[in-house]
């Protein structure tokens, strides 16, 4: 329907019968069609367009000025009009609410029978013990007007009455708390027996769940890292990836639908299917390299669509200039693929540590596969800057814990240590053994050195023979 801007817009298309989308008619004469698309577009809502005429200086030098303030004042009238009628609505609804406060007794107090009650205090005991609330709560005065106001006919007297009992001793350093007694108000005894396993659990356990911590502060906190590195190291990658993030969010969002769905048709005619254009730049750690694949399969729908929408006609819309000017870059294209090829085997890195699967000794793999990759890049200074990346995150790290998660792998073993020109000895890594198993354990060692020579020679049970017998199952050897 007409409203009072309507002499003032110009409809360019309808996304159905109530959604019409318009731009501003001056805008559009004194700059061109395109500018006051990219700029005034809007949905036909007078709500909508008032803001645009408002400060539109286009419009403001076009018509006389009591015409302006005309206008201004008829659509604000109305908008003041609708928050006050809003407002008076509200204001007696508050009031017929504040009048009378009704009891609810006569529509939710009911008779408990001992079923019901018996049921009402294991859920507040369930509560209790679950909130870490105390026992004595149901006695405040607090907590028996709550219940009241629920059903004045319970009752109050000693509602959920809990004693507590405790059989057996209490170790200070773990908590532990054997045979915990439960006493209700009704003389129901639960007993809670509790085992104490703490000298038969298996030493291997303690040592996993340690491990657990270490490999994931090493998977969240530091090989991430090398993948935000990359961007900051390079001018032309920086550049790239600031107009991948531009493209990406262009296609994402919702008011150029127009465009969404050109895109998608190019998809369909040319590949027989849809590619969705992934954000990059998000929370997820693989978003770049996601974003490049994406790109890049959709490389030929995306410069048939600038082709087409580049130079409009028959006063069709065009795309930005920005995205032109990017989808028809070849030296971009070619940097996006460099960089797609580059992250491919760090993705592929820290998708193996990413699993719930990941061993220690496949941190310190992954990363020297990393620094070699770096070290021989075309670009010498990018590949030193990544290379000085990887060896600060190198110094952060707990090294002998790494070195001995690869050195006891029996599947690698001594093959791959050159132990002489690394000038790590076997009386070294004989210390970090015996450093590790006291701050584990608690204990000292009594024959780990003995081990540790038997499983540099090889000799039963350390053998390869041996270990080929657990196909690869590296925590049941």
């Amino acid at each position: 329907p007409p409203h009072p801007f309507t002499p003032y817009i110009k409809i360019i298309y309808a996304l159905n019968l109530k959604t019409v989308y318009t731009i501003c008619k001056w805008c559009e004469q004194k700059h061109s069609k395109t500018y006051a698309i990219e700029n005034t577009q809007c949905v036909n809502k007078k709500d909508r367009l008032r803001p645009h005429f408002q400060n539109c200086l286009s419009f403001k030098a076009a018509v006389s000025k009591d015409e302006y303030e005309k206008l201004m004042r008829i659509t604000e009238s109305s908008k003041l009009k609708s928050k006050t009628s809003s407002s008076s609505f509200k204001s007696k609804k508050i009031n017929s609410q504040n009048i009378v406060q009704q009891p609810m007794q006569p529509y939710l107090a009911q008779e408990y029978s001992l079923v019901d009650i018996s049921h009402f205090e294991k859920l507040v005991l369930n509560a209790t013990i679950e909130n870490g609330w105390s026992f004595n709560w149901v006695e405040k005065e607090s907590s028996i007007a709550m219940l009241k106001f629920k059903n004045p006919n319970l009752a109050t007297h000693d509602i959920v009455g809990v004693s507590l009992a405790f059989d057996g001793w209490k170790n200070i350093l773990k908590q532990n708390i054997l045979r915990t007694v439960l006493i209700t108000s009704s003389d129901e005894v639960l007993i809670w027996s509790v085992q104490d396993i703490s000298a038969e659990l298996d030493r291997t356990t303690n040592v996993i769940s340690k491990i657990e911590v270490f490999l994931e502060n090493l998977k969240t906190q530091q090989i991430k890292v090398v993948v935000g590195e990359i961007f900051k190291e390079n001018v032309h990658f920086n550049s790239t990836i600031k107009k991948v993030i531009k493209l990406t969010n262009y296609f994402n969002n919702a008011n150029h639908f127009y465009f969404i769905g050109k895109l998608r048709d190019e998809q369909k005619m040319i590949y027989k299917r849809y590619i969705a254009l992934i954000h990059s730049g998000d929370t997820r750690w693989n978003s770049f390299y996601e974003a490049f694949s994406c790109l890049l399969c959709s490389k030929a729908s995306l410069i048939s669509l600038v082709a087409k929408y580049t130079s409009p006609e028959d006063n069709r819309l065009a795309l930005p200039n920005y995205i032109c000017e990017t989808i028809s870059d070849s030296n971009w294209w070619n940097i996006i693929s460099e960089l797609y090829t580059l992250l491919a085997p760090i993705c592929l890195c820290l998708n193996q540590l990413q699993t719930n699967t990941a061993y220690l000794y496949e941190v310190l793999q992954s990363f020297s596969y990393l620094y070699k990759l770096m070290d021989k890049h075309s670009d010498i200074t990018f590949g030193a800057k990544m290379t000085e990346h990887l060896e600060q995150c190198w110094r952060e790290w707990e090294q002998p814990l790494l070195i001995l998660s690869y050195l006891l792998h029996p599947n690698i073993h001594l093959s791959q240590f050159n132990l002489p020109i690394n000038g790590i000895t076997f009386a070294e890594i004989g210390i970090w053994i015996s450093y590790y198993y006291c701050a584990w354990f608690g204990n000292p060692p009594k024959k780990i050195m003995a081990e540790l020579q038997d499983y540099r020679d090889e000799i039963f049970p350390f053998t390869i023979n041996n270990w080929n017998q657990f196909e690869g199952d590296l925590l049941k050897y």
